[in-house]
């Protein structure tokens, strides 16, 4: 199938999108933690024994440090250079859907799939604020779709390999949940289809190997660094801040405690969050294709179970590693949005090839055409409105970056309406998202940031002269400041406690205070209007209560102190 001139424009839109967020701040709290700590990896040369703000550092595996340490390394530290490596394996996610697709059923619901993965506003977010999650789901796609091209595919064997290195790579990206997604996807494949030799066939053991040598440096760290210590205490973060933690192994927390232990009631992070929530969350991290994949699951299901019954085969790769999972992490007791996050890619799976049958029937039925044009118009519809309360309402913007989003609205509709069985329809809801995320990544989320005072008076130190020796924090904490000053900002408790070079304080309202009665003189108070933007609630997005939501912290320059 070529592609047209309109499909290498929708392209062209996606990278300029994906690259604009790139260029933009690391946020607060994860993304900027993680920052910080792969330029203390970077800076200290300590890669096995992994640190934050000189402690020891016991809560997500390294892949992300150890990464981004090495593109610090390599291109010096940008905004891009922290996402780069993430970035390219994203994308590489991307294109392992599309063959897996293409293996699976064809190569246009592989194609149609991949679209999907790529537009869905999960891939857009997370690109652009980095989780761990990032390169877990990609390496999940590239493990699967590697292992799966070895086992039903060409069968040759560095597809094995590549794919359980891939399986090694997930698992020091988030831990175990690495191994168990691959496992439970392919093993119901297998199990339901009743293929017993690719069950039990000795190159799942040589593949094994492969992961536990991929495995073996973070397995070597943790132990030097913690189960050969058995009387460190560690900081271990919880829901009521950092508690101190004696005898802890770091290898049982990382295979078992961190995840396995959110569900058997070990691991201390709990929360309030119900069966459901990861389902209202995939609403909006799969738009727009999340009302269509949510018929699709149940057209699948119903679909393989009569296979099932009538021929004994079926595909199930998708179908059990999108549902198995999820069931699962639903009944985790603490949970956030972008946990669900590496199941994305089955969920494209399941999707493309619902809506390439859907879409061969559609003509034939009033009621099929009628419940497209309804779900997509709804779908284009909601997004729409977003945008529109975005540049009108939120942070308004000007004419330009309005006609670029009005037009984008405008073609997606006249694409649904002209074209909607000849691909018109998945282009439709693509370009619709990619409007929205032009929006977002050129326009919101620059205005967005702005409110993020860490960065910004980082920046503003930076511009006045500050170096690592004259700053200092005081009460004021922020991962954000510490990245964009390139350093671990000391801190210091009181006035009193100030070296006499230290003349830049990155400091709150009391410490403020304290700097003006001290012996201290002050040469420049900026102070800085914001707010946790990873936290977005609706006094802030309301731009008449906005000012009550915002709270001030200060960059205080102050005069040196006389030999």
């Amino acid at each position: 199938m070529a592609r047209s001139l309109l499909d290498w424009l929708l392209i062209l839109l996606a990278l300029v999108i994906y690259v604009a967020g790139l260029q933009l701040n690391i946020m607060d709290v994860d993304s900027a933690q993680y920052a910080s700590i792969s330029q203390e990896m970077e800076q200290s040369g300590s890669y096995l024994e992994v640190k934050n703000k000189g402690q020891d550092y016991l809560d997500k595996p390294p892949l992300l440090f150890w990464t981004s340490a090495l593109s610090f390394k390599l291109f010096g530290f940008h905004n891009w250079s922290f996402k780069l490596i993430p970035f390219l394996l994203a994308l590489a996610s991307i294109r392992a859907t599309h063959r897996l697709g293409r293996l699976l059923a064809d190569e246009q619901v592989g194609r149609w799939a991949a679209v999907m993965l790529g537009s869905c506003q999960a891939y857009f977010l997370f690109t652009l604020d980095l989780r761990t999650d990032t390169m877990l789901t990609a390496c999940i796609a590239i493990a699967i779709a590697q292992i799966m091209e070895f086992s039903i595919g060409d069968g040759r064997f560095y597809r094995l390999i590549s794919g359980f290195l891939f399986v090694g790579l997930a698992m020091l990206a988030k831990g175990p949940i690495g191994l168990m997604i691959p496992m439970i996807a392919i093993g119901a494949h297998f199990l339901f289809n009743r293929e017993w030799k690719k069950i039990f066939q000795w190159h799942w053991l040589f593949g094994l190997l492969v992961t536990a040598l991929v495995l073996a440096p973070m397995s070597y760290g943790l132990y030097t660094q913690f189960d050969q210590a058995t009387d460190k205490s560690v900081l271990m973060p919880g829901p009521s801040g950092m508690t101190a933690r004696e005898g802890i192994s770091g290898l049982r927390f990382y295979f078992w405690e961190q995840s396995f232990g959110r569900i058997t009631g070990e691991n201390v992070w709990k929360d309030s969050s119900g069966p459901f929530f990861l389902v209202h969350n995939f609403l909006w991290s799969f738009a727009p294709w999340s009302f269509f994949a949510c018929i699709g699951l149940f057209w699948k299901l119903r679909k393989e179970l009569r296979s099932l019954i009538h021929t004994g085969k079926g595909d199930w790769l998708s179908l059990a590693g999108f549902l198995i999972p999820f069931v699962i992490l639903s009944r985790s007791q603490f949970k956030l949005p972008h946990y669900i996050f590496p199941l994305f890619p089955f969920a494209a799976l399941i999707t493309a090839e619902f809506m390439k049958s859907w879409l061969e029937q559609l003509f034939k039925s009033g009621w099929s055409k009628a419940a497209l044009y309804g779900l997509s118009g709804l779908t284009i519809a909601s997004i729409g409105a977003l945008g529109a309360l975005m540049l009108f309402w939120v942070f308004p913007v000007g004419t330009p970056v309005r006609l670029l989003f009005a037009l984008s609205f405008v073609g997606a509709l006249a694409l649904l309406i002209l074209r909607p069985a000849r691909a018109g329809w998945i282009r439709s809801m693509a370009l619709v998202s990619l409007g929205a995320n032009l929006v977002m990544n050129m326009h919101f989320y620059p205005q967005l940031l702005r409110y993020q005072g860490g960065s910004e008076l980082a920046a503003i130190a930076r511009s006045k002269g500050a170096t690592p020796e004259s700053t200092v924090r005081m009460g004021q904490f922020s991962y954000s400041f510490d990245v964009y000053m390139e350093t671990l900002v000391a801190s210091a408790g009181k006035p009193s406690a100030l070296k006499s070079g230290q003349t830049f304080v990155y400091t709150h309202e009391k410490g403020l205070k304290r700097l003006r009665s001290s012996k201290r003189r002050i040469a420049e108070e900026i102070v800085h209007e914001g707010y946790p933007i990873t936290n977005l609630s609706t006094d802030f997005l309301d731009p008449v209560k906005r000012p009550k939501a915002l709270r001030k912290s200060y960059l205080v320059i102050l005069e040196p102190e006389e030999p």
